[in-house]
């Protein structure tokens, strides 16, 4: 197994509320996020970067769905940040982009 393939890190970010991902999110790897973002909480919104994020599987995709629903209806919204090119190819594959708040800067 190539467990550089599953390598994942999270940081907090420059701002409150903001993880900064790189490596890769697949289903060695979610697990980890997940418990990020719930010891985040749900009661303020999240951004998450994925501007150095290599590889999403569907693990990866799933853990940001979930998230995105269980703060449906909320003030405290999920934010996609800056998806790398290979995240940005999955979300719109699967039609995420649209359902998912995804923010690009230029």
């Amino acid at each position: 197994m190539n467990t550089e393939r599953s390598h994942l890190q999270i940081l907090d970010g420059p701002e409150a509320g903001t993880l900064l991902l790189s490596g890769d999110l697949d289903s060695h790897s979610c697990r980890i996020l997940a418990e990020r973002m719930d010891a985040q909480g749900r009661t303020r919104p999240l951004t998450i970067d994925l501007s150095e994020v290599r590889f999403m599987d569907s693990s990866g995709l799933r853990i940001l769905v979930a998230d995105h629903e269980a703060r449906s209806g909320s003030d405290a919204q999920l934010v996609l940040m800056n998806p790398s090119p290979a995240v940005l190819r999955l979300l719109e594959i699967t039609s995420l982009s649209d359902l998912l708040n995804v923010v690009r800067r230029s």
